[in-house]
């Protein structure tokens, strides 16, 4: 039921502007400006720093604790509606609303709406009158590191590490932007009962098994507990809006069994990354959508503060991550597109990020692993729909996920995403073992789409014959050897027309594999695990006259150092471990340490 409105002389915004004996009902800009700013209207920037935005973009109203974005037809409803509304006798002479004409009469509402209803009621000159309002003021009410607060209509759900309650709207301490709040009721349910969609969750963490296979293909899956814990964690990462500089990485969803031959998907990534928009203000971009990406100068600029979340589905192969670095780690500085302006949202207020891959992403420059934090999905769901079965199947759950949903499906979805949020404020976010993923990200960059086996094979001869054999400087097998036993094996897979033009970019290939694996090669001139080239471990030997390149292995792993201490190599590479920790200990220089201390952290 709506409030009763209590209509006083501060709602006049009409005056006489007739000549002489003639009478004409016109609008006050002034008037009509206070008045806005008396039902809370004001023009609403996310950062001062802007340039160039067009007011009539801006406008908002601060009511009742929430914020809601207008635009100018939107203002121009909101006004005509008031008076719409207000009886007729209010606007006669010696009323609350009468304005005497020149003949003594008032203007009656008929006369008022008419002007009202004018297209140039809100005009530019007139929001120049609004005030101005940014992220800062008036005060948002927003999570913090240790509490995240979730809106609905009837209450606001708070979540910390110990608790989930409830809390009024009338205890809310600042304004809470009006898309961001859930047009649900919603109850806490104090069990632990599973709702359809918990379900569908935890069976996106069901893993293929490859041995015994059973007749009945669900039986052929077993639940990773790891797998689930990490994409919780994950899932209640993206439902808080708290941002932390130092670990605010875009959420990666992409499958376990992805090859990069086929984008085959359809492992309930996307959806379970879509749900989110039912807790917070989602964006969501095609990420087939080439052109969006493409000039990445006005990426991004229908994003503004009350915007919390940006979801790109299922990226090309070749998507430009490196794009998003400046979005991750500062404040979004967004240029707006035909307008020459540009958009400030501060780091605190910018959305957070995910992104659904069907591909194995080529791009394993630090930079860019230190940004995402990857989850693989199992394939459980896409082993389904080779089945012809579908989730809303009465064999799985006999409904449309969401679409079906009843209020105790409602309620039991959304009590799992609060618990979701605070198990990750409870344990943060909990990275699983993405060693698979590593791996196939070296094989395509290596091997392409081809699948040639090049880089399984240096794989096993480093961790068979190579540390078995050749682990120190004297016995160093010399690298034509091993080149010359790689082609004679691999004849048909690399298809080679001439051998020896294949060498360099195979002795590229040992080096990246050999340091992936943490299996060096030639450790006593290691620079750098994983950047260094061939020239930088190039390690010659003198056999039978002659100075040829030679390579040796070390496991860095230790696997050999505990059963082989006289391993020369892996005695060197410890040597320079220690005497390169004390060099720098003596010199103070705290980041080549740190650089030293990543380097060799697992040794």
């Amino acid at each position: 039921m709506s409030k009763k409105v209590k209509y006083t002389s501060d709602d006049i915004i009409w005056y006489d502007k007739g000549n002489g004996e003639r009478s004409s009902c016109d609008i006050d800009s002034n008037e009509l400006a206070e008045w806005l700013k008396s039902k809370g209207f004001g023009l609403h920037t996310s950062s001062r720093d802007n340039i160039n935005l067009n007011d009539e973009e801006n406008i908002v109203r601060y009511w009742e604790g929430k914020i809601t974005r207008f635009e100018p037809h939107a203002l121009s409803k909101f006004v005509i509606r008031f008076f719409r509304d207000v009886p007729h006798k209010l606007f006669e002479k010696n009323q609350v609303l009468g304005v005497t004409k020149k003949d003594g009469t008032s203007f009656s509402k008929s006369e008022v709406m008419s002007r009202l209803a004018k297209n140039n009621l809100i005009t530019n000159g007139l929001l120049h009158l609004l005030e101005d309002y940014d992220d800062e003021f008036p005060a948002q009410f927003n999570d913090g590191k240790s509490t995240c607060y979730i809106p609905f209509k009837n209450k606001i759900v708070r979540i910390t590490k110990d608790k989930i309650d409830t809390m009024s709207w009338d205890d809310v301490d600042g304004y809470v932007w009006e898309k961001s709040i859930q047009n649900r009721d919603i109850e806490l349910i104090d069990s632990d009962e599973e709702g359809i969609f918990e379900n569908f969750f935890k069976r996106c963490c069901n893993v293929r098994q490859t041995a015994g296979l059973k007749s009945n293909w669900m039986d052929n899956y077993k639940f990773d507990n790891d797998k689930f814990q990490s994409l919780r964690s994950h899932y209640g990462y993206l439902i808080s809006n708290y941002k932390d500089k130092s670990k605010n990485p875009c959420v990666y969803f992409t499958d376990q069994e992805a090859d990069n031959k086929s984008s085959e998907g359809g492992t309930g990534k996307s959806l379970i990354m879509e749900s989110i928009k039912q807790f917070k203000n989602q964006t969501f971009y095609n990420g087939k959508d080439t052109s969006t990406f493409k000039d990445s100068s006005f990426l991004f600029s229908d994003v503004t503060s009350e915007n919390r979340m940006i979801f790109i589905d299922d990226p090309e192969v070749s998507f430009p991550f490196k794009k998003m670095y400046t979005y991750l780690t500062g404040d979004m500085v967004l240029n707006i597109k035909f307008k020459n302006g540009r958009r400030i949202i501060k780091f605190d207020k910018s959305p957070k990020f995910g992104i659904t891959s069907n591909y194995i992403s080529q791009d394993m420059s630090t930079s860019s692993q230190r940004r995402k934090s990857i989850v693989e999905f199992g394939s459980f769901w896409n082993q389904a729909y080779h089945e012809n079965e579908s989730p809303s199947d009465d064999k799985h759950y006999g409904m449309m996920l969401f679409d079906d949903f009843d209020n105790k499906q409602w309620n039991l979805f959304y009590n799992f995403g609060f618990k979701c949020v605070q198990f990750f404020l409870q344990n943060g976010l909990i990275k699983e073992d993405i060693s698979n993923y590593e791996w196939k990200q070296l094989c395509l960059s290596i091997e392409g789409t081809r699948n040639t086996g090049e880089c399984d094979w240096i794989k096993n001869w480093l961790i068979t014959e190579g540390i078995q054999n050749h682990n120190t400087k004297k016995t160093a097998l010399p690298i034509l050897d091993l080149y010359e036993k790689f082609c004679n094996e691999n004849p048909t897979s690399l298809n080679l027309s001439n051998k020896f033009d294949y060498k360099t970019t195979f002795q590229r290939n040992l080096l990246n594999v050999s340091d992936h694996i943490k299996f060096p090669i030639n450790i006593h001139k290691l620079k750098k695990l994983g950047k260094d080239v061939w020239n930088d471990r190039r390690h010659q030997r003198i056999i039978n006259g002659n100075k040829l390149d030679t390579i040796y292995v070390t496991d860095m792993n230790n696997t050999l150092s505990q059963n082989q201490s006289n391993n020369e190599g892996l005695q060197e590479g410890n040597d320079i471990v220690h005497k390169t920790l004390e060099s720098v200990g003596k010199h103070q220089n705290n980041s080549k340490k740190d650089e030293i201390d990543e380097m060799f952290k697992d040794w």
